[in-house]
């Protein structure tokens, strides 16, 4: 059994690395607040990521979302109500 652990553990690091290569250190941060609160928006987005001394924007955020992180998260429910949720 411990082969079989130490196989997954192998092949699990191999995929967080590939995955940390391609997003930035703020595009870890948004996934970590899609993940904390799921559903949330880009104004919420913004206001939790500012109280951390990060100086951002909406648009800095939704760039983000659009150019790297759209493989990992996905916009659910309508314009008004819905939000960002990890796939």
């Amino acid at each position: 059994m411990s082969n079989l652990n130490f196989d997954n553990d192998r092949i699990n690091d191999q995929i967080n690395d590939q995955i940390k290569a391609n997003i930035s250190d703020f595009g870890l941060e948004v996934l970590k607040l899609i993940k904390k609160f799921p559903g949330i928006k880009v104004p919420e987005i913004v206001r939790k990521l500012q109280m951390k001394d990060l100086v951002i924007n909406a648009d800095k955020v939704r760039n983000e979302i659009k150019r790297n992180l759209f493989n990992y998260i996905e916009y659910k429910g309508s314009n008004k109500t819905g939000g960002y949720f990890l796939k």
